[in-house]
């Protein structure tokens, strides 16, 4: 189903996101840019997951 995948996709962007926090927080400049691309894409993601759990909730009505 593509609302759990997207759902897993998003779980693994915010545990890169966190693995990589502290590295940004030591000055890391490669860290932070694998940071800030991956809440492009998770801010990308939201919007689709948001979309699929509107659809589900509309059907289920």
């Amino acid at each position: 189903m593509a609302f759990e995948k997207a759902t897993d996709e998003m779980s693994h962007l915010l545990n890169e996101i966190v693995r990589d926090m502290p590295k940004v927080y030591k000055g890391n400049k490669q860290a932070a840019q694998r940071v800030r691309v991956a809440t492009i894409e998770l801010s990308k993601l939201s919007k689709k997951w948001r979309k699929l759990s509107m659809s589900i909730e509309k059907k289920k009505s």
